[in-house]
């Protein structure tokens, strides 16, 4: 955290603030579009990592 720390010496106490909170901010709309493609993509994501679950759900049928 080099960043952090420049700005907790060389800047004010809103400024801090200010950063981490875009930095939050851009972590959690990072992480909501990366949930939301998984969920989307989940079929072809368990025939990926998971082959075998496809194949024993066909002998089901």
């Amino acid at each position: 955290m080099p960043v952090l720390s420049e700005y907790s010496t060389q800047r004010s106490r809103e400024e801090i603030r200010a950063l981490l909170n875009a930095t939050a901010g851009s972590l959690t709309a990072v992480l909501a579009l990366m949930t939301a493609v998984a969920m989307l993509c989940a079929p072809w994501l368990i025939w990926v990592f998971a082959p075998v679950l496809v194949v024993t759900r066909r002998s089901w049928r």
